[in-house]
């Protein structure tokens, strides 16, 4: 979601319209259909899981790093838009022949 976090700040559009659209066209155009037609395609489908602790951290550096808010409305954004984004990204872990797990980092 923070694609729609950034398209929000440029177009002056509310995050929260933006991310109506974004769930809109991700159900008009039926994108979960579309990429389940593309995975028998393809050969090998990898899955690269980082644990959310790990994400909220990142994303919590990104935000601060940004410093367009405050600590306490990056954590609420990232609560309600980048995490449930997390979610649904990695219920589709299963599909995948191969998940990679990322431990650490250098």
């Amino acid at each position: 979601m923070t694609g729609l976090f950034r398209l929000a700040e440029e177009t002056g559009v509310p995050l929260a319209a933006v991310a109506r659209a974004h769930t809109v066209a991700l159900a008009v155009f039926e994108v979960d259909r579309l990429w389940n037609a593309v995975r028998p395609l393809l050969d090998l489908a990898v899955f690269i899981h980082v644990g959310r602790e790990k994400v909220w951290a990142r994303l919590m550096k990104r935000h601060a790093e940004a410093g367009l808010f405050t600590e306490e409305r990056n954590r609420e954004h990232i609560g309600r838009v980048d995490l449930p984004n997390y979610d649904r990204v990695e219920a589709t872990a299963p599909r995948a022949d191969l998940v990679i797990d990322v431990v650490s980092e250098k």
